[in-house]
């Protein structure tokens, strides 16, 4: 469950640290720039109400796989926005995908691993998550100065969130281990 937590959380670590520069490359000012930021953050927060509303009625691992898919289609709109319009719906689908996709993971893994755990395995998948994010701008911003643009690493996250979202999709619930005495 961890592999569709860094595609995203590197995508919006990737986004926060060359996305403006990304978009000034492709023409726009920093206005837009900023603008998308905003819009990243507000529609992050419209996607946790979407988390509280339904989250107790259906999987949040459902919730979470679409919030993946959504990420990765942000993704992959911010490659060619070279229209104002396609940086907000850029914007709009990286602040859905993590916003409600962070949520989404929190309630998917106390609902399935239970409360007495649930620090610990947060814990553990955040700091896991922290480290390996950590690179995705450091390599994006190498592969940039060698001439190679940002298409590649956005397309790789993309990939990455679309592919995490179809695997939580699909997986199977755990059984909780029984033992018999």
């Amino acid at each position: 469950m961890i592999t569709p937590f860094i595609g995203v959380s590197a995508g919006i670590a990737l986004f926060l640290g060359h996305g403006i520069v990304h978009l000034r490359d492709l023409g726009h000012s920093m206005q837009v720039g900023a603008w998308a930021v905003g819009t990243m953050t507000i529609s992050g927060l419209a996607a946790k109400a979407v988390v509280a509303v339904l989250g107790d009625r259906l999987d949040p691992r459902y919730l979470w796989a679409a919030f993946c898919a959504v990420f990765g289609v942000g993704m992959v709109v911010l490659v060619g926005a070279r229209e104002p319009a396609a940086v907000t719906v850029a914007a709009a689908c990286l602040g859905v995908g993590f916003g409600g996709g962070i949520v989404a993971m929190m309630a998917t893994l106390s609902n399935y691993y239970g409360t007495t755990v649930f620090a610990s395995l947060s814990g553990l998948a955040i700091a896991i998550n922290t480290g390996i994010c950590s690179l995705a701008p450091i390599i994006a911003g190498r592969m940039y100065d060698q001439g190679l643009g940002y298409s590649g690493a956005f397309y790789l996250i993309a990939g990455w969130s679309i592919a995490g979202g179809a695997f939580l999709a699909l997986m199977k619930r755990p059984r909780p281990v029984t033992t018999t005495r």
